[in-house]
């Protein structure tokens, strides 16, 4: 996991909440840092409500685009108290230093 953070290193994303298109998500967005955000999520509310939220996820993707709303919908059915998940959102999600938090976070926790 450790490993995955220097591809992050030289790259600058998006805020989830700020992106329009799908051309805006590349692959290191896709296959590191997302992984890397739910590590985060999971390990602030740990792994059996990270797998229900990603299940709740699958279920609304059946009948609907996702978004960041359906995300802290599923979050909540899952057992996470809204407010958690807002702070959590702010922290890995919204704020424009979100890549630099979710690799403190791995560091963190990792090290």
């Amino acid at each position: 996991m450790i490993g995955q953070l220097k591809y992050l290193k030289d790259d600058n994303f998006i805020p989830l909440n700020q992106i329009e298109n799908r051309n805006e998500i590349g692959e290191t967005y896709r296959y590191v840092l997302a992984p890397l955000m739910l590590k985060c999520l999971e390990d602030k509310f740990v792994r059996s409500k990270m797998i229900l939220v990603i299940q709740y996820l699958l279920e609304f993707a059946k009948n609907e685009t996702l978004s960041l709303q359906l995300w802290k919908n599923s979050a909540i059915k899952s057992g996470i108290k809204k407010e958690a998940f807002e702070e959590f959102e702010k922290h890995f999600i919204t704020n424009k230093e979100f890549k630099q938090n979710i690799i403190n976070e791995i560091l963190k926790n990792y090290s």
